[in-house]
């Protein structure tokens, strides 16, 4: 069994979803764009001849921002909706380059101390013992240390809960 959004998928299930998925995939790019979206509301028996809607089909299912939905994102959709993160993974990166850190900070990281001084000074009604707590899902390595691009996957898993 493979779960997808709290929602169990039978290996069956899956290979019928991947075979939906590579169906309107025509390119075989391994994501679907617009046109290829279009195409599955067709067999959905959605209509897909109003462009807008398509975009708005397509920016649902397209949870990193890139304009394709991968079979993954797909999958997130199609067993069982999918939460969006108020942010991209870009601006949730662009945020960390705002926090200010010692210039003896490792590259690619950020220490949870900075971290919780920017959220309560930034984060409007958020006080410094939770700022703190906030921080410390960070998950810090001894030095008091976490990595940028891990506080950023373990923020978009909880998409993913």
């Amino acid at each position: 069994m493979a779960v997808v959004n709290g929602v169990e998928l039978a290996p069956e299930d899956l290979r019928g979803f991947r075979a939906v998925f590579d169906l309107v995939d025509d390119d075989k790019s391994g994501a679907i764009d617009a046109r290829e979206v279009a195409v599955l509301m067709d067999l959905l028996g959605m209509p897909s001849n109003d462009r807008e809607q398509v975009d708005v089909s397509v920016k649902q299912m397209d949870v990193d921002g890139s304009g394709v939905v991968d079979f993954d994102a797909f999958l997130r959709v199609v067993a069982g909706g999918v939460r969006r993160l108020p942010f991209t993974r870009r601006e949730l990166l662009a945020a960390f380059a705002e926090v200010p850190t010692p210039s003896a900070t490792p590259r690619g990281r950020v220490h949870v101390s900075s971290l919780a001084r920017f959220l309560a000074r930034h984060c409007e009604g958020l006080s410094s013992e939770r700022a703190r707590r906030l921080a410390s899902f960070a998950a810090p390595d001894e030095n008091g240390f976490a990595d940028v691009a891990d506080v950023v996957e373990r923020v978009e898993t909880l998409t993913d809960a």
